[in-house]
């Protein structure tokens, strides 16, 4: 049986790192040949817009947040079809009454044109988004991860197909790839549908009300969304210090930075979509053993993909010329991926596991209190762009460990070690690479402490590996 439950994980996993591949990919394609086509100030338009879609999930409120914890690890066959079929028809209204609603306000409100343009698409796109991320949610609570990665990947072959015929034909405004984005979402949210069509088109069956229900979804899910919105914000108002007290040049610049890291975390953040229903169907009494072998297995992968940041910066400084001076500020925001992952598939994942959204609300509004203030008097001492940008780091990796130290203490596990070791590899790589000019002498001081970590944490992945072989 456990035999069968992690085949059936691997698989599952194997789904979504194909699909979050690909998405991977093709997203790093797009955001390094975009600036280099549209231009720093059309570009810095573009990095709004994404900016503010960021943020239209939680336009449903925690309604489907609800759903998410309510139903996490049951069956598809089983899941209640006519209560489904209200929650759907619910969720569209709320959305296409909340569509009206920015569009209105766009139209009412003085702003420069290019921001009407912003605001018109973020209106489309929250439809899209809302939608799609009901019916994928579905499929994720449901293990259904080959119909999930199907979607993900389509979402993203069709954008990079969109975008092709742009740059084509010649266009270069970001206008068009705000177009390209949005026809990828509202083709993939149409086929996430398909695949919950059995669910969600059939005869009514009852008339019975469901505002007891809808009330019961969001009392459940709205803490979940609350913290999803504030992990958003950590970095969020830090690039709306940056954007209100730079200007939107310098604002894009760390965008593209950003960026590149968000896309790593795209990737990582999917194991979480797959440990999560499989989290919910183990025994209380086997978390702390999972608990370890997780955290093992994700420091590792981690730290290894912080050797990405090699080959990137050999070859982005002769791509992309005109963003020479932000690429210094790659050396800090690569590792956010270390403690943002770290905090996603391991807290994130294992707080929801536990129901302990309430605990992940705390960490994730304590962190964005820390930006906020860090973010205001740097403002007012008018400090220099690098604070701003070791201000995420330091966020990112206060959560972090705050909260892998509090579901420990929850397991009665020990993480010191684990901890101290991440925070050595992470300061040996920033340091190295911002005192040292050379890139390849940069690459053997890691090479070196990557080395000697790698051999200590072979080690224990490979027992876990025996230990799960041998059961």
């Amino acid at each position: 049986m456990i035999k069968l439950k992690s085949d059936s994980l691997i698989k599952n996993f194997s789904y979504t790192f194909f699909s979050n591949g690909i998405s991977l990919v093709i997203s790093s394609l797009v955001v390094f040949v975009i600036p280099k086509i549209i231009g720093v100030q059309q570009y810095s338009y573009w990095q709004l817009y994404t900016f503010f879609m960021m943020y239209v999930g939680i336009l449903h409120f925690g309604w489907i947040d609800g759903i998410y914890l309510k139903f996490g690890g049951k069956s598809f066959e089983l899941l209640d079809r006519d209560l489904f079929q209200k929650e759907f028809l619910g969720i569209l209204l709320l959305q296409l009454v909340e569509f009206i609603i920015v569009l209105v306000y766009a139209d009412l409100h003085y702003m420069p044109s290019y921001r009407k343009e912003v605001f018109s698409g973020v209106a489309f796109g929250l439809v899209f988004t809302n939608l799609r991320m009901f019916f994928q949610y579905i499929l994720q609570i449901t293990t259904k991860v080959k119909e999930y990665a199907v979607v993900v990947s389509i979402d993203r072959i069709c954008y990079l197909l969109f975008v092709v015929l742009v740059i084509v034909f010649g266009g270069k405004n970001f206008y068009l790839l705000m177009v390209c984005d949005l026809v990828a979402r509202a083709l993939s949210m149409c086929l996430s549908f398909y695949f919950c069509k059995s669910l969600i088109v059939h005869k009514i069956e009852t008339s019975r009300l469901f505002l007891k229900n809808i009330w019961n979804d969001i009392s459940v899910g709205y803490k979940l969304l609350i913290a999803n919105f504030a992990s958003t914000l950590i970095i969020g108002v830090i690039r709306y210090g940056i954007q209100d007290h730079f200007g939107i040049t310098k604002f894009g610049r760390v965008s593209l930075m950003l960026s590149i890291s968000s896309f790593i975390m795209t990737f990582i953040s999917a194991v979480s979509l797959v440990l999560f229903p499989y989290l919910r169907r183990i025994a209380v009494n086997k978390m702390d053993t999972t608990f370890i072998n997780i955290r093992e297995i994700v420091t590792f992968l981690l730290i290894s993909m912080q050797l990405l940041y090699y080959p990137l910066m050999l070859i982005l400084p002769y791509w992309l010329p005109q963003y020479s001076q932000s690429f210094k500020y790659m050396t800090i925001l690569f590792p956010m991926t270390v403690f943002d992952g770290k905090f996603e598939i391991l807290s994130n994942t294992m707080m929801k596991t536990l129901r302990l959204e309430k605990n992940l609300l705390y960490f994730n509004i304590f962190s964005l209190f820390f930006s906020l203030l860090g973010t205001y008097i740097l403002v007012v001492l008018d400090a220099k762009l690098i604070y701003f940008v070791y201000l995420i780091l330091v966020s990112l990796a206060l959560r972090s460990i705050l909260s892998v130290v509090f579901v420990s203490k929850k397991l009665k596990v020990n993480s010191l070690a684990d901890i101290v070791v991440e925070l050595v590899m992470v300061a040996i790589f920033i340091v190295s690479n911002w005192v040292e000019s050379s890139l390849l002498i940069q690459l053997v001081i890691f090479g070196i402490a990557y080395l000697i970590f790698a051999t200590l944490s072979g080690r224990k992945i490979r027992k876990i590996y025996l230990n799960i072989k041998n059961k």
